[in-house]
């Protein structure tokens, strides 16, 4: 397996694929996945059991790894460190221009971006803020919509 890859994105695992079981311990929901893997270490082998995209069981054996450096910079640390970067410019602006409609909006769009951006990893991982990130969403579209006729031109 080459460095930085993912053991069963390396099998052929690909997204959309539904994990049912580990072990032949069933997983219905993200805490069941990451209380069973929770039982491993790193280097142990596990029996990955998943519906491929046309509802077809696939298993795969995969030795355990812990997340690789070059994907926790790319999935984690650089969109948190984004998202700060909107909610501090956000709260920045919001500081200076609470009065005016466009300081508001602008304060509310970046906050949602920075929600948005800042649980990605989460999705990609855990998925237990879905609700919030799902929430956020919207609001990307609805900021500028609303009040960009207030910006000037």
């Amino acid at each position: 397996m080459e460095p930085g890859t993912w053991n069963l994105y390396s099998q052929g695992a690909r997204y959309g694929q539904v994990i049912q079981s580990i072990d032949d311990q069933p997983v219905r929901q993200a805490g069941d996945l990451n209380r069973l893997l929770g039982k491993y270490q790193p280097g142990e082998t596990v029996t990955v059991n998943v519906l491929n995209r046309l509802g077809q069981p696939v298993q795969y054996l995969v030795s355990l790894q812990t997340f690789p450096p070059l994907d926790l910079i790319s999935y984690f640390l650089v969109p948190y460190i984004i998202g700060l970067i909107y909610l501090a410019t956000g709260l920045w602006v919001f500081a200076f221009r609470r009065r005016d409609a466009t300081g508001r909006a602008f304060a509310i769009f970046s906050s949602v971006v920075a929600i948005a951006i800042a649980s990605l990893f989460d999705n990609y991982s855990t998925a237990q803020m879905t609700y919030i990130w799902t929430f956020a969403l919207p609001f990307l579209g609805w900021g500028p919509d609303q009040h960009g006729p207030l910006f000037p031109g």
